[in-house]
């Protein structure tokens, strides 16, 4: 039986508005056979197993080396990637903010390293477990044969609030390799869009993964229209704060 590994990460705040309550369910409701690792910012919950994020390399040469590019932060507006209408209008673009996104996939390609082996699952922290999760789910979820799993969305960027990846699987591991690199060596700047999403989407077309994409029945809320609704609730954008 493969090792069982969930990766989650929150800085301090969200540590605060959602962090906290992802812990607790995950205590309350997953198996201990289930390995949590966490991948803080600064102050360590007590408690939990993992690692400081801002300590890590890659990642805390991108941050040091973009921390004062307000286009990398989705601040400003970059020339190689124009924004949209929202975006201009709101001074904000999201699609834009690799400074806050690349963060999941530094954490995630971490976190793969230390473990090895088995089957890594990224699941976003502001999520909450509601109902007994168990191994069986995760493994249907992610089978043997398959490198990663994840909640695609026809004629749009995927939601990768849960993401399965099976280290087993060399192009699992490959493809992780990949998606740090687009942040470690700046690959990203000429592309389209820069959040994790559109990066995980490219990486998936270029080099067609044997993938599983787990079914739903919502465009906006696939996390909980999906099996993983009856575990957990996916509390995305403003229902964070609910």
């Amino acid at each position: 039986m493969s090792l069982l590994t969930v990766i989650t990460s929150f800085s301090p705040s969200g540590y605060e508005l959602y962090g906290k309550a992802f812990l607790k369910s995950f205590g309350e409701f997953w198996p201990l056979t289930v390995k949590l690792l966490v991948a803080w910012e600064g102050e360590r919950p007590s408690g939990f197993q993992g690692f400081d994020l801002l300590k890590t390399e890659p990642c805390a040469s991108f941050l040091a080396r973009h921390k004062d590019n307000l286009a990398v932060a989705g601040l400003q507006e970059d020339e190689r990637s124009p924004w949209g209408p929202k975006a201009r209008r709101e001074d904000y673009s999201f699609r834009h903010d690799a400074y806050k996104f690349s963060r999941k996939v530094f954490a995630v390609a971490h976190a793969s390293r230390l473990i090895g082996y088995g089957k890594l699952f990224w699941i976003d922290a502001d999520t909450v477990t509601h109902q007994r999760m168990s191994e069986d789910v995760l493994r249907h979820l992610l089978p043997d044969n398959v490198s990663l799993c994840y909640l695609a969305r026809p004629r749009s960027y995927s939601e990768l609030g849960f993401v399965g990846y099976n280290l087993q699987q060399k192009e699992a591991r490959d493809f992780i390799q990949r998606y740090e690199r687009r942040y470690a060596d700046d690959e990203f700047f000429d592309d389209p869009a820069w959040d994790d999403c559109w990066q995980f989407d490219r990486l998936v077309r270029l080099y067609l993964p044997r993938c599983k994409m787990i079914p739903h029945t919502s465009q906006s809320q696939p996390f909980d229209n999906s099996v993983l609704g009856q575990y957990m609730t996916h509390l995305k954008g403003p229902r964070k704060a609910a």
